[in-house]
């Protein structure tokens, strides 16, 4: 019995994604090439850090000036002064938790970014030791 073909009950369109999919397109099988410019990758890694620094310090000036007290002594001013302080800086939507999450996303890329720079140069060493040549 000859083995069943995977495409035999499938659309002609699902059968050429599935050709598609089962292509392999990696560059030692095309023969292309590609360079990662790593002057480029570290000046956006540097600027990523920048960033963060800056969302740091812009992080505690908010903090620096949240209001420790009403502007009166009755408890209205209290309440108010708290209120002030949960929608500016502690609360859900607030500008500190908007400005974590942005950090935390810029943090991400320049982990991305360093584990991929990390790959290449991996990749370029076990080339060098096999004799092959590197760019």
């Amino acid at each position: 019995m000859p083995p069943r073909d995977p495409d035999a009950d499938i659309s002609p369109e699902q059968a050429r994604l599935n050709q598609h999919y089962a292509t392999d397109y990696s560059a030692a099988k095309t023969g292309g090439k590609f360079k990662v410019d790593k002057a480029h990758a570290q000046k956006a890694i540097s600027g990523l850090e920048l960033a963060i620094e800056e969302l740091k310090k812009i992080n505690q000036e908010a903090e620096r000036l949240k209001l420790t007290a009403g502007p009166g002594r009755d408890p209205y001013s209290a309440v108010a002064a708290e209120k002030i302080n949960d929608r500016a800086v502690t609360g859900d939507g607030c500008h500190a938790t908007a400005n974590k999450k942005y950090r935390e996303a810029l943090e991400a890329m320049v982990a991305n970014l360093n584990a991929i720079m990390k790959g290449y140069a991996d990749a370029e060493d076990m080339n060098r030791q096999l004799g092959g040549k590197t760019q």
